[in-house]
C-alpha cells in the first residue's frame, strides 16, 4: 500500500488569525480619581490635561489609569478605553466597527482585542506592567513581572482561540513601537508566543 498524506489537524479552511490592536499616542483615554472619576484625556478642560504630567523619571505624578475595555460589545456606545471618536470626529471608530463586523457578522475571525494603555509611559512600563482591577480600571504604574503583563495575557487569550493558532498585531503610530517592544520581549524571554505572531 502506498503512503497516504497525513490527515490535517486543526483549521483547514478560513484559518484567519485573531487581531490585537495597539492604538497610537493619545489613542487611549486616561482618567484620574479624586472624589469622582475625571477624564484627563480626552478632556476639553486644559486644567485636567495638566494632571497628566510625569516626574523627572518618567513616572506618573498622579494616579492615572485607562479602562479595561478591550472590545466593542452589543449595546456599547462610546469606548471607555481607546479613543473611538473625539467630539464626533472619527479616530478609531470605523476600524472598531470593522473588527466587530469581522467577528460577529462575517465570522472571518474568532476574536479581537484593542489594548488601551498609558501612552505617556515608557515602552518597558507598557509592555511589562498593566494591571486591571475589579472595577475596570487598568493601570500601568505598578512594576510587575512580564508574565503578569496585561498585554501578554490578552495575547495569550487571543492565541488560544485563534483559528490559525496565531495572532495578527496591528499597531498605529506609537502602537507600532509597542508591538516591536512586545515582540522583542517575547524573544528575549523565550516565550513560545514569539512563534505565534502571524503578521505585524
Amino acid at each position: 500500500l502506498g503512503a497516504y498524506p497525513p490527515v490535517p489537524t486543526g483549521c483547514v479552511v478560513d484559518c484567519y488569525s485573531n487581531v490585537l490592536f495597539l492604538p497610537g499616542i493619545m489613542g487611549s483615554r486616561l482618567y484620574e480619581t479624586t472624589d469622582i472619576e475625571h477624564p484627563l484625556w480626552v478632556s476639553a478642560v486644559d486644567v485636567k490635561q495638566a494632571e497628566l504630567k510625569l516626574d523627572a523619571n518618567g513616572k506618573s505624578i498622579n494616579n492615572v489609569y485607562t479602562k479595561n475595555d478591550t472590545q466593542r460589545l452589543d449595546g456599547d456606545t462610546d469606548e471607555t478605553g481607546i479613543v473611538d471618536d473625539i467630539f464626533s470626529l472619527n479616530i478609531y471608530q470605523s476600524f472598531i466597527n470593522d473588527l466587530k463586523k469581522w467577528k460577529q457578522d462575517d465570522k472571518i475571525i474568532e476574536d479581537y482585542a484593542f489594548i488601551p494603555y498609558d501612552w505617556r509611559l515608557s515602552l518597558d512600563d507598557i509592555i511589562n506592567n498593566g494591571s486591571a482591577s475589579l472595577d475596570g480600571k487598568l493601570s500601568y504604574t505598578q512594576p510587575q513581572d512580564f508574565s503578569q503583563s496585561f498585554i501578554l495575557k490578552k495575547l495569550e487569550e487571543l492565541q488560544q482561540s485563534s483559528r490559525s493558532g496565531k495572532v495578527t498585531i496591528i499597531g498605529h503610530s506609537n502602537g507600532g513601537l509597542v508591538a516591536k517592544a512586545l515582540i522583542q520581549k517575547l524573544e528575549d524571554t523565550n516565550n513560545p508566543l514569539y512563534d505565534k505572531i502571524d503578521k505585524v
